[in-house]
This record gives structure tokens, C-alpha cells and sequence, in this order.
């Protein structure tokens, strides 16, 4: 039994679609990975790993969806804003305190807001503290689903 050539032509194209199309996600990058380290920065720094940022949220300013800010350890005294897709990772909370990366909001206010942020953000290793909010002075979300963990 003999196809049209028009069939032919479709089932060609659908597999172009299935096998080169669509995998082309699967290829991409990771995501870049940006620096921060306010004991080794010198401003404004570029989030290499040599010239890392200052602040945290510098690093999430830069970064896009699919990016990791990698928050080395020491005490931030700042706010920060979350970004979807972006994943901040700090040093976490190991049994020295110098090891740990607490982001500090000095009491001005929320120290961490989520603002229509997806499930793919991720705030994982720090310790928060001295917020000030009437409600959710150390994270406030806000139509937001992130991962917060350690």
C-alpha cells in the first residue's frame, strides 16, 4: 500500500518537531552560577567566582531563570527580593557560626519578600533574622509558591 506524499511530508515534519525540536530544552545550560562574598568583593564586583558580589541582592539582580546565587558564608544586612526560577544558596547552618550566611535585615522591614514567585525559586542555607514586619517580618509571600529549606 502506497502513503501520499502529503503524509509522507507530515510524518517527516512531526519527527523534526519530536527528536530536534523539542529537545533543544534538554541542551540548554544549567543556568550560570553568581558569586557573593562581602568579606572578598570589591563593588561593584561581577558575580565571577575572582569578582564576586557584594550583596545577595546584587546577584539576583543579575541572575535569570535557571541561575544559582551562591552566597558564601558571613552576615548580609540587607533585604532582599526573590526572583523566579533563580535558586539563592547559602552556606547553611554548620556547627561554627562563621560558617553559617544569615542575611541580616536590621529591622527596616521584611528581611526576604517572595512577590509572584514560582516553585522553581529556591531559598536553601541561610538563617534570617531581625526583620520587622506586623506580618512576615523574616519572609513575606505574596501570591508566591518557593522552596525554602535548611
Amino acid at each position: 500500500m502506497r502513503r501520499p506524499a502529503l503524509f509522507n511530508l507530515v510524518l517527516v515534519f512531526g519527527l523534526f518537531i519530536a527528536f530536534v525540536a523539542m529537545p533543544i530544552d534538554f541542551l540548554q545550560a544549567a543556568g550560570d552560577t553568581h558569586y557573593v562574598d562581602d568579606d572578598n568583593c570589591a563593588e561593584p564586583g561581577t558575580g565571577a567566582e575572582a569578582e564576586p558580589f557584594c550583596k545577595i541582592q546584587d546577584g539576583i539582580d543579575a541572575a535569570s531563570s535557571g541561575d544559582t546565587v551562591q552566597v558564601a558564608p558571613g552576615t548580609y544586612y540587607e533585604n532582599i527580593t526573590m526572583k523566579s526560577g533563580v535558586v539563592i544558596q547559602g552556606a547553611g547552618a554548620g556547627d561554627e557560626p562563621s560558617s553559617h550566611s544569615i542575611i541580616d535585615g536590621g529591622g527596616t522591614g521584611r528581611v526576604v519578600i517572595a512577590s509572584d514567585v514560582d516553585s522553581a525559586a529556591k531559598l536553601d542555607g541561610f538563617k534570617i533574622t531581625n526583620g520587622s514586619a506586623s506580618h512576615g517580618g523574616g519572609m513575606r509571600n505574596i501570591s508566591s509558591s518557593p522552596t525554602v529549606t535548611n
